[in-house]
């Protein structure tokens, strides 16, 4: 699982509407650019601890501020990945809802859940 989740140039065979743009690396504080269904982000990774958690901040349009985490917790034969996001701005609420953000985390735990079903991946 870790395999897949830190292979970001291969997260647009899986991801919803993932594209990347920018990466050097995927290592602590490295920067990289990419846009999810189309709105342009700059990141920067906080966390990379093989096999445990892959963190990073972000800002989109501007004045957006987010903080995702995705913890890899053993769990029988098996790997449980847990998504984790913060988002900041003023009048976020107006455009950007918990339901959509919800629903934008299923949407990438079920593709990378067929992704590893699959084989897919490094």
């Amino acid at each position: 699982m870790w395999a897949v989740l830190a292979d970001l140039r291969g997260w647009e065979t899986w991801s919803p509407d993932f594209k990347l743009k920018e990466l050097d690396a995927v290592e602590t504080g490295r920067e990289f650019r990419w846009s999810q269904a189309g709105t342009p982000l700059r990141s920067r990774f906080a966390v990379v601890a093989p096999g445990r958690e892959l963190s990073w901040t972000g800002v989109f349009l501007g004045i957006y501020k987010a903080v995702d985490r995705m913890v890899l917790t053993p769990e029988g034969t098996g790997t449980r990945v847990t998504v984790q996001e913060s988002l900041a701005g003023p009048f976020l609420r107006l455009f950007y809802s918990e339901a959509k953000l919800r629903k934008g985390h299923e949407a990438r735990l079920a593709a990378l859940l067929a992704c590893d079903a699959l084989g897919v991946g490094p």
